[in-house]
C-alpha cells in the first residue's frame, strides 16, 4: 500500500515476491506517466502479509472496493477489474439456477457482486478450483436449453466441473444451498464451510457411505488446496501480523505433538527450526530422483533444496532408494541439521529414514502419506483433525516434497526421451 504524507492510500497492490514487484517502481528511468507521479506523491510504504495467494487477491480486491485508492483508477484501465457475478440471467425454467460469471461491470440488479478483482490466471484458477467444491453452472439460457432438450450434462458436466441442472442431476434447492456456501466463502467464511464438510464427511463414515465420503474429502483438499488457512480480510486488518502468528501456531502444534510421541527427541521451538523433507520419484525404478526441501520456522527456504538422481538402485525400491538419499545427505556436515524429518509416506518408509538416521541423535522422523493423510510416526498411524495446525503444515510440506521430486524426475525422463 503507498501512502501519502497524511496516511492515505494511494494505490494497492499484491506479489509473491514483493522486492521483484517493488523494483518496478523505483527504477531510475521512471520518469514520465502515472506511475511516475504515483512515485512523487507517495511518502510512505506498508504491507500485508498473507497466508496464501488467494487470501492477497481477496483482501486486495476488498481495500480497493473499500479505499477506492487514486492511482489503481489511474494507472489500471477499468477493463484489467473483474466482479463475480451470482445471480438470474434469465426469467425461465433455468433462473432456478443462477450462473456464477466474471463480469467487467455492476449492474443495478438483484444479483450479488463480489470484487473488485485484477482479471488474470488467479481469479480464473479461483473460480475453476471453487466450481469443484461448490459445483455451479456459468452457462447461458441458450446452452442450458440445448442440453436439457438433449438430455445429458455438457463437458463441464463430465469435467466434474457443473452438476448439471440441465438434466435433473441436483435440485434447485441443493444447488442454491451451494451458491450460498460459495458466497460465504468469498465473504470470509471458510472456516464455517470447512466444517460443514467435515461434519458431512463424518456423517456419511458412520453410515459407512465411503463413496460419498470420498467426494466429500476431495473437496476438503481442494480447499485446503485453495486456502491453506483462510483468513477474512477483516482479520488481516485486525492483526497485519496474522501470517506470521498462524505459521508459528502451526510450528508450534506440530512440535507439541511429535513431543507427545516421540518424548525422547524434545523438539522446542525456535525461530529457526528447520523441517526437512523428501520424497522419491521414479517410473518403474527408472530416472529415479529424490528431493530434499527445507522450511525454516515454516517458511519455504529455496536457497536450501536440494535434489538427488538415484544412483544405487534400478527397480522400484522406495525403501531402498530413501535409504541412499538420506544416508547422502547426511554425509554434507556443512549443511545445518533439521530438527525434523518428513517423509512422503507411511510406516514402511519411516522404517527406512529411521535405519539411514541411526545414531543421527535429535532427529525426528515422522511420515505422511497421501492417501491416509494420518502421520506416521512412532510405529503407528495417528489421527489428527482435518483442520489442525500442525496436520496443515505438514501437509503443507510433504506437497512441496512431492512437487519438487516430480519437476526433477520429469525433467530427467524428458532429457532421455530427447537422446533416444
Amino acid at each position: 500500500m503507498f501512502k501519502d504524507d497524511l496516511g492515505k492510500i494511494l494505490y494497492v497492490g499484491k506479489a509473491k515476491r514483493l522486492k521483484e514487484r517493488l523494483s518496478y517502481y523505483f527504477q531510475d528511468a521512471l520518469a514520465f506517466g502515472k506511475t511516475r507521479l504515483l512515485m512523487e506523491e507517495a511518502t510512505r510504504l506498508d504491507f500485508i502479509q498473507t497466508v496464501s495467494e488467494v487470501d492477497a487477491l481477496i483482501l486486495e480486491a476488498d481495500f480497493i472496493k473499500k479505499f477506492r485508492p487514486k492511482y489503481n483508477e489511474a494507472l489500471k484501465d477499468d477493463k484489467n477489474y473483474a466482479y463475480i457475478r451470482v445471480g438470474k440471467r434469465s426469467k425461465g425454467p433455468e433462473g432456478d439456477y443462477p450462473t456464477v460469471s466474471l463480469v467487467r461491470a455492476i449492474l443495478p440488479d438483484s444479483a450479488g457482486y463480489f470484487g473488485p478483482y485484477p482479471t488474470g490466471s488467479s481469479i480464473r484458477t479461483v473460480l475453476k478450483i471453487l466450481r469443484r467444491i461448490f459445483g455451479f453452472r456459468d452457462c447461458p439460457p441458450s446452452k442450458y436449453k440445448r442440453f436439457s432438450k438433449l438430455g445429458h450434462g455438457c463437458l463441464y458436466y463430465d469435467l466434474g466441473l457443473c452438476p448439471a441442472p440441465c438434466v435433473g442431476n441436483i435440485n434447485a434447492s441443493e444447488y442454491n444451498r451451494n451458491l450460498r456456501d460459495f458466497k460465504k466463502f468469498l465473504s470470509g467464511g471458510s472456516t464455517k464451510i470447512e466444517h460443514g464438510l467435515i461434519s458431512k464427511m463424518l456423517a456419511y463414515s458412520k453410515t459407512q457411505d465411503y463413496e460419498n465420503a470420498a467426494i466429500v474429502k476431495n473437496k476438503l483438499d481442494l480447499l485446503g488446496r485453495l486456502r491453506e488457512l483462510k483468513f477474512s480480510p477483516s482479520q488481516y486488518k485486525d492483526n497485519p501480523n496474522l501470517a506470521e502468528d498462524q505459521r508459528k501456531l502451526e510450528l508450534k502444534s506440530l512440535i507439541d505433538f511429535v513431543n507427545l510421541f516421540l518424548p525422547g527427541t524434545k523438539l522446542a521451538y525456535k525461530p529457526e527450526f528447520r523441517i526437512e523433507a523428501y520424497d522419491i520419484s521414479n517410473t518403474s525404478g527408472k530416472n529415479a530422483t529424490a528431493s530434499m526441501v527445507v522450511f525454516v520456522s515454516g517458511e519455504a527456504s529455496k536457497r536450501d533444496y536440494r535434489k538427488f538422481r538415484i544412483r544405487g538402485l534400478e527397480t522400484p525400491n522406495d525403501y531402498g532408494m530413501m535409504k541412499e538419499v538420506l544416508g547422502r545427505r547426511f554425509w554434507h556436515s556443512e549443511w545445518a541439521s533439521p530438527d525434523l524429518v518428513l517423509i512422503d509416506g507411511g510406516l514402511g518408509q519411516v522404517s527406512a529414514a529411521q535405519q539411514a538416521l541411526r545414531g543421527k541423535h535429535g532427529v525426528a522422523v515422522i511420515g505422511l502419506a497421501k492417501r491416509l493423510e494420518r502421520p506416521a510416526i512412532a510405529g503407528y498411524y495417528r489421527s489428527l483433525p482435518p483442520n489442525d495446525p500442525g496436520l496443515n503444515l505438514l501437509k503443507r510440506v510433504r506437497d512441496e516434497a512431492h512437487r519438487f521430486a516430480k519437476s526433477y524426475h520429469s525433467l530427467l525422463r524428458m532429457k532421455r526421451m530427447m537422446d533416444n
